[in-house]
């Protein structure tokens, strides 16, 4: 069973790499967001939450294909993103990585149709500010390569405590992120990224 770890080229050739790449109707390749799908993906699989009745909310979910995945396994999803305003300052939206319509989520023909449409809403979410409202009302949570991206070490950290309130006992949260491996400081992007390092997940 799939503990939590870092991106391993060995994952690659795995069975369940594989299989999962067939589920998303993504072409193999060495691709580290690939490999996020796909870990979330057996990790929520092997568990055995993904399955009809079971309720799953992912943050910052841009145009993910997971979405349709979970729904074609009878899950239903709330598919969450930030506001279309807030997305467009930073960038999201000019490189298409900002959750833009249902249709576009499902194009590849993942779920079918009328089960993806029953089963799937999206809401306006800002991963800073979850309101009790989702407390307690899910199955598993999810994010891929998102906290990474809420404004500070601090922030993202704090994202990781808050969205736990959002599952029912027993519930599964999956949660991956960039990692610098190259040294021990903390690597920012302008305004809005950073990359976590060893030293500042074990400080």
């Amino acid at each position: 069973m799939l503990k939590s770890q870092m991106c391993k080229q060995q994952d690659f050739d795995t069975p369940w790499f594989r299989q999962a790449c067939e589920r998303l109707k993504e072409p193999f390749r060495y691709h580290r967001k690939l490999w996020e799908f796909c870990y979330i993906y057996q990790a929520l699989l092997e568990r055995g939450i993904l399955a009809p009745g079971k309720k799953g909310l992912g943050f910052g979910v841009g145009t993910e294909p997971l979405i349709p995945l979970f729904a074609s396994h009878g899950c239903e999803i709330v598919a969450t993103d930030l506001d279309y305003d807030s997305a467009l300052t930073q960038g999201w939206v000019q490189t298409d990585q900002h959750f833009s319509s249902m249709e576009k989520i499902n194009e590849r023909g993942i779920c079918d149709p009328v089960q993806f449409q029953n089963l799937v809403t999206f809401k306006t979410l800002n991963m800073n500010e979850i309101g009790p409202e989702y407390y307690n009302q899910y199955d598993f949570t999810w994010s891929s390569c998102s906290f990474e991206h809420v404004g500070s070490i601090e922030l993202g950290k704090q994202f990781i405590l808050n969205q736990m309130n959002c599952l029912k006992p027993g519930g599964v949260a999956v949660h991956t992120t960039e990692f610098n491996l190259s040294h021990y400081k903390v690597m920012f992007s302008p305004v809005f990224s950073l990359i976590l390092c060893f030293l500042t997940l074990t400080s």
